[in-house]
């Protein structure tokens, strides 16, 4: 049997008001009597309070409903007006209609879903609406403690009456929302976990990472040779964040950059472990003590279901113990229990790795990655810069060669090209004699064949034919036009386009320019 409660302190009496007509309810929230003391209510009293009743009661009295006559003499009894009863704050009492509305399904049909558990009707999204809308402790006591009529409810109170006899509403459709989710919640912790996994097994074992930490450690005792800080066995990880804050000489590089051209040269595979971190991002970003209350949160639930199955339903066609009974059993459930071993695994490597690197036990999980996350992007950074360089470089040397290609090819030009003696042409302020531009004409029918070879002596005083007769022809034409003015040379040159070998063509340069009247 449970115990009596202890009981309350001794008040005194209260007023008593003597009322005539009906008063419209005051629904609020009363302290009880036991609670009374140790509190202001103790030194307050409302029997001095003086105000006008009479007004009061004018003023705050039911209303009363009037039948009306119509016309005709027919005396119809007019419809009662609703008075809404609203028990909860209008702010509350909104967002639950709102949000039931949007269900479209009824009280009834609700309060049934949640009985069976139906997964077919009632989906996450509207479980987590229901969860929003589920009645708070005081609430359930507003709506036990209301005695009129249920049509005289607004549309919140009266789902919360409908679902007053469901025990532990909130926590009935918080575990029910879990069953829903419980796969996919497993699966994102059991993802990060491997993760963290992943990267402590590659800070452990990477041979190349290691090749790293001794090229680092080279450096550093290179450079403090001589000092305290010289000699080094070994440095802390947060070591690896400063390398960029040494700078070259010329300030254009960092011991980062260095790093990069050393291990290309001499490391071999020595970007292996970049292979091996590329999930470091993702890690950095995973915070222990997150991690740690997902995986407890996760048990938590299992075990609330554990505890809430062995309560008899006060419902025949109550389903949540079957229900929750057959989830206890599936593989989302029994994961959890791996998510936990996994938990514990990351949490004993993240101690050794302590250990391994000489740190302080401090140093949390997120803290280690951060380091690794922020070297990686310092080491790309200068590789990226490193490239960067070295192509330019390789545009100058290609631009510079261009360029002597071209000034080689403007002094050629310059030079002229050889003439068919093997003598180059003169220069553009020298000027140069007449030449003739030989031009394809047919030979006569009783001249000799183009490939025949000339004899080999030739008479001065025969007269020259086919391409031998053409610098003679130019010479005479412009012995003729010496003394010729402008108006004959446009004659002269309209008649030789109008010739029949020529007709059409312009022509050549060579050939005006040798045939051009000297003024």
């Amino acid at each position: 049997p449970r115990a009596a409660p202890a009981p309350g302190p001794k008040l005194p009496s209260k007023r008593k008001f003597h009322i005539n007509t009906k008063m419209k309810q005051f629904h609020w929230t009363i302290v009880q009597p036991r609670n009374i003391e140790e509190t202001l209510w103790m030194k307050l009293t409302d029997d001095r309070v003086v105000f006008d009743e009479k007004s009061f009661e004018a003023q705050f009295a039911e209303k009363k409903v009037k039948n009306k006559q119509f016309g005709g003499g027919s005396k119809d009894q007019a419809k009662p007006e609703v008075v809404v009863e609203k028990l909860l704050e209008p702010q509350r009492a909104q967002n639950v209609t709102i949000a039931l509305s949007r269900l479209r399904m009824t009280n009834v049909e609700i309060r049934e879903a949640i009985l069976v558990c139906d997964t077919k009707l009632l989906n996450e999204e509207m479980v987590a609406t229901l969860i929003n809308c589920a009645p708070s402790p005081e609430e359930e006591q507003l709506i036990r403690d209301y005695t009129g009529e249920f049509g005289s409810l607004g549309a919140a109170e009266q789902f919360f009456k409908v679902v007053s006899d469901l025990p532990n509403l909130k926590r009935r459709l918080t575990l029910f929302l879990f069953t829903m989710q419980c796969s996919v919640l497993v699966d994102e912790v059991s993802r990060k976990l491997r993760i963290l996994q992943e990267i402590q097994t590659a800070l452990a074992k990477s041979a190349s990472l290691h090749r790293v930490f001794e090229t680092v450690l080279a450096f550093g005792n290179f450079l403090n040779s001589g000092t305290k800080k010289g000699e080094a066995y070994g440095f802390k990880l947060n070591t690896l964040t400063k390398l960029k804050s040494t700078k070259s000489q010329d300030n254009k590089n960092n011991l980062v950059h260095f790093l990069v051209l050393t291990l290309q040269k001499y490391g071999g595979d020595s970007e292996e472990w970049l292979k091996e971190l590329q999930n470091i991002d993702e890690a950095a970003n995973i915070e222990s003590a997150m991690i740690n209350s997902d995986v407890s949160q996760l048990n938590t639930k299992i075990n609330i279901i554990q505890n809430q199955i062995k309560l008899p339903p006060k419902n025949q066609i109550d389903q949540f113990v079957p229900f929750m009974t057959k989830f206890l059993t599936s593989t989302a459930a029994t994961r959890i229990t791996d998510c936990q071993t996994q938990l514990n695994s990351v949490k004993a490597q993240h101690n050794a790795l302590l250990k391994l690197f000489g740190e302080d036990s401090k140093v949390t999980l997120e803290n280690m990655a951060g380091i690794f996350k922020e070297f990686c992007r310092d080491y790309l950074k200068a590789k990226g810069d490193l490239t960067a360089e070295k192509e330019r470089v390789e545009r100058e040397i290609k631009r510079a060669r261009d360029q002597q290609v071209a000034k080689e090819a403007l002094k050629r030009r310059k030079n002229g090209p050889k003439s068919a003696t093997g003598h180059s042409r003169p220069h553009s302020g020298t000027r140069a004699a007449p030449q003739s531009t030989p031009v394809h004409t047919r030979p006569p029918a009783s001249a000799e064949p183009a490939n025949t070879a000339p004899p080999s002596t030739a008479n001065p005083d025969q007269e020259p034919k086919g391409r031998e007769a053409r610098p003679t022809i130019i010479e005479n034409n412009i012995a003729k036009l010496k003394t010729k003015d402008k108006t004959t040379w446009r004659n002269y040159i309209s008649s030789r386009r109008n010739t029949p070998g020529g007709k059409g063509k312009k022509m050549g340069y060579s050939t005006l320019r040798l045939a051009r009247p000297v003024d």
